[in-house]
């Protein structure tokens, strides 16, 4: 009997439970270890924001999906991998291996003084509700970060306090480079639409340091009741504390088959890893869905001593951004098209993932 232990309930690991749910390999024994009961699927936290979903539709109950899909299921917190041992030790205990694979995705930049202190966060992401809840309800709302998740809060936020009589001082979004990091069709109607939307957009407003209720920037101080910190990804120690090699930035390094570099029994996926051949892509949900198939084949195949597939990722994809009031904007290379035509879509396809992990 195979032991494959899955570290992070992400959607790469989720997608190789479902396999084994599907197919039921024969002597594999799956084990899936989660610091929290629920995955809160991040596709819908702008719809959450706005109120259009409650709690129990963006979020799966890992305990559930895997018994309904043959896997055990851990809550508690893995710390490191002894490889000596080959045991993953967690806060409950060690769990033995065979086969790791790590898909716990990534924390937020908080290099910038007082940002980790008084700033909200969305990661890990159970921890999203409360911080919403709070920005929803602040008298002067700040998001640092002007990249898609920064985007979709802002227009989403904005919406729901305009829907819920909170009047005056609205939503301000600051980022140290351009919107949406020079997407130029997608800025511009970023721009307009927030312009529309009376909310405050500073660019090229970077932070050098934020204080108990100020973001002091080069530009002067920008105010703020309640800051959300979403100023681009940041590695866990999870692969330093285990010995594996990574980037500089500290995120686990894999190889085109998804093995981690210096350990071909441990895989990694998502936002924790970079790939060596693919140094710059991006880290989003997109890759870590579609990493999923070639995770669960490669994983069986080191398993069966076979040759292991190549992940290949596409050069450009679809990304759909919420822009508040059921309306998207839907980005494709350089294109940008909003509407609620786009909306519907996001929706769409949000709904079709979230019940293909209920089924």
């Amino acid at each position: 009997m195979k032991r494959l232990v899955l570290i992070g309930g992400g959607h790469a690991n989720l997608g190789v439970i479902r396999r084994l749910g599907r197919e039921r390999p024969e002597q594999v024994r799956c084990i899936l270890i989660s610091a929290d009961d629920f995955q809160y699927y991040s596709g819908m936290f702008s719809g959450y924001s706005e109120g259009l979903y409650n709690k129990e539709e963006l979020r799966i109950d890992l305990a559930d999906f895997c018994r309904r899909n043959g896997a055990d299921f851990i809550c508690a917190k893995a710390e490191f991998i002894d490889r000596h041992a080959r045991q993953v030790m967690t806060t409950s205990g060690p769990a033995a291996y065979d086969f790791v694979s790590i898909n716990t995705g990534s924390l937020v930049k908080t290099e910038v003084p007082g940002a980790s202190r008084y700033s909200l966060s969305v990661k890990p992401s159970y921890i999203f509700p409360d911080a919403v809840q709070r920005l929803r309800e602040a008298a002067n709302p700040v998001i640092a970060g002007g990249g898609a998740a920064g985007v979709e809060l802002a227009f989403s936020l904005a919406a729901w306090r305009k829907s819920h009589g909170y009047y005056g001082q609205g939503v301000t979004l600051l980022t140290k480079g351009t919107v949406l990091g020079g997407h130029k069709s997608g800025a511009r109607k970023v721009r307009d639409l927030m312009k529309k939307k009376q909310i405050r957009l500073l660019e090229h407003t970077g932070a050098e340091e934020v204080a108990d209720g100020s973001v002091v920037t080069g530009s002067g101080a920008v105010s703020y009741s309640e800051l959300l910190w979403l100023t681009g990804p940041k590695a866990g120690d999870f692969a330093v504390n285990s010995a594996l090699t990574s980037d500089r930035q500290g995120f686990l390094l894999v190889t085109d088959t998804l093995q981690a570099v210096n350990d071909p029994d441990v895989f990694g996926a998502g936002d924790c890893a970079t790939m060596m051949s693919y140094p710059e892509l991006p880290k989003n949900g997109v890759y870590a869905v579609r990493q999923a198939g070639i995770l669960y084949d490669n994983i069986l195949a080191r398993a069966k001593g076979k040759t292991l597939s190549r992940f290949r990722p596409q050069k450009r994809y679809l990304a759909i951004l919420s822009t508040g009031g059921k309306t998207g904007l839907c980005l494709y290379g350089k294109a940008a098209l909003q509407g609620k035509w786009a909306w519907k879509l996001k929706s769409r396809i949000d709904r079709k993932f979230m019940k293909t992990m209920r089924c």
